[in-house]
């Protein structure tokens, strides 16, 4: 009898085993097609600056190492989805969150020309200087309130 119950629990370990394993071949497989078809998805462009690196509970999450790829990534982020869904939609992707890198590793800024408008990019520079200075201003002020 015992014998007998040791065969069956091994016979059933290894239908779960072989259940398993054909489960992860078949969700890598899936997950290598999402990533190779990511460009074709996204646009060459943003594509060859930013990387699939997980998705968690239908949130697609993307690596990037320039908030610029994000805004553009956003700006398209409906469309995306809709896209990424009917090509897998097992994945039921229903957000797009982003994982910043170092810079440095990639240097996606040189690939990306982010200065063609000269004038917009010293106006958006001058506004952030005067938030700059207003938020040190407010923060001493909220200094020298918590002193009384």
């Amino acid at each position: 009898m015992l014998v007998k119950e040791v065969s069956l629990m091994k016979k059933a370990s290894d239908l779960l085993n072989v259940f398993f394993d054909d489960l992860q071949k078949s969700q890598g497989e899936q997950y290598i097609d999402f990533n190779k078809s990511w460009e074709n998805i996204i646009g060459e462009k943003i594509g060859k600056n930013s990387k699939i690196k997980d998705v968690i509970d239908g949130n697609l999450i993307i690596e990037i190492d320039h908030t610029g790829w994000k805004q553009l990534i956003l700006a398209k982020e409906k469309q995306i989805i809709s896209k990424i869904n009917r090509a897998f939609p097992e994945l039921k992707i229903k957000k797009i969150k982003f994982h910043f890198t170092d810079r440095n590793k990639t240097k996606s800024e040189d690939k990306f020309n982010f200065r063609e408008n000269n004038t917009e990019n010293e106006n958006i520079q001058g506004k952030r200087e005067e938030i700059d200075k207003d938020f040190l201003s407010l923060l001493k002020k909220m200094s020298k309130r918590s002193e009384v």
